[in-house]
């Protein structure tokens, strides 16, 4: 019913936000927090960063993820998988499957890819990416790494205004 029951707990102190002032955080379906912590520099900009699971009691467990410049997680919709990207040198997209404990690249593309986000049947990551002709616009790929990346957008995306560049809202 979407209403407020029982005593409020804060369950993000240190949450890193993007340079757009959105949290870096995802909810399962079942409830479940994964958020990105901001440790001790200003956002936790340029820093390495772990994934960590929060219950609802404020609770923190870290995930065996390496430490890495973790950017946008988002949970699968089965609650098995972490779609993130990750603001190395690559700047690519990568999977951390919590079952096997593995990290695996998912784009290799020359532009910068982030902001993935699940399909609702899990089998498809989209993400925003520069591209390799510098042309920002949204692309999807298979979750599990094969093919390669589709375009979904035409033109040229800005970020800053919500618009194309000819003009028209994306």
């Amino acid at each position: 019913r979407r209403e407020i029951q029982g005593t409020s707990v804060s369950v993000l102190p240190r949450v890193m936000t993007t340079s757009f002032g959105a949290g870096n955080y995802a909810v399962a379906a079942d409830g479940t927090l994964v958020y990105v912590d901001a440790p001790g520099t200003a956002n936790g900009a340029g820093a390495d960063r772990t994934l960590v699971w929060v219950d609802r009691a404020g609770r923190e467990e870290s995930l065996a993820a390496p430490p890495r410049t973790y950017q946008q997680p988002r949970l699968s919709p089965d609650g098995t998988r972490i779609a993130v990207s990750i603001g190395d040198q690559e700047q690519d997209t990568w999977i951390w499957d919590l079952q096997r404990a593995t990290l695996t690249r998912l784009t290799f593309t020359q532009g910068i890819d982030w902001f993935p986000l699940w399909t609702p049947d899990g089998r498809r990551i989209v993400f925003s990416s520069a591209g390799e002709g510098g042309s920002i616009g949204l692309y999807w790929m298979p979750a599990d790494g094969t093919g390669n990346p589709e375009r979904l957008t035409s033109g040229d995306l800005q970020y800053a205004t919500g618009l194309s560049t000819d003009g028209t809202h994306v």
